[in-house]
């Protein structure tokens, strides 16, 4: 579990739900689901399908340190990933720095 600095807020991987979790102390706020993929260079990937935060955590830069958090768990993982989502696809135009990771 990852700590947000300076906040109540943590972050997790459960590999074997395919997410990452977005926390405010032990309950869930917010999620990023994902599919392992292989790329057809045999790479693999994550389908970054969805990510969604409680409607009352919204506008706190949440979803942004969610998908943060998923890029370089991706990054040090050695995956690539494949942004379906469309808000990871608009958060990766103002990220440049993680470009690439995608396909």
């Amino acid at each position: 579990m990852t700590q947000i600095p300076d906040t109540t807020f943590s972050l997790r991987h459960d590999s074997a739900g395919s997410v990452f979790e977005l926390l405010d102390g032990d309950q869930v706020i917010g999620e990023l689901n994902y599919q392992e993929a292989n790329l057809a260079s045999g790479a693999p990937a994550w389908n970054l399908i969805h990510t969604g935060v409680r409607p009352e955590y919204r506008n706190q830069g949440l979803a942004a340190e969610l998908v943060r958090f998923t890029m370089d768990a991706a990054a040090e993982a050695g995956f690539k990933v494949i942004p379906t989502c469309p808000y990871i696809r608009v958060w990766l135009r103002k990220n440049s720095d993680y470009q690439h990771l995608t396909r």
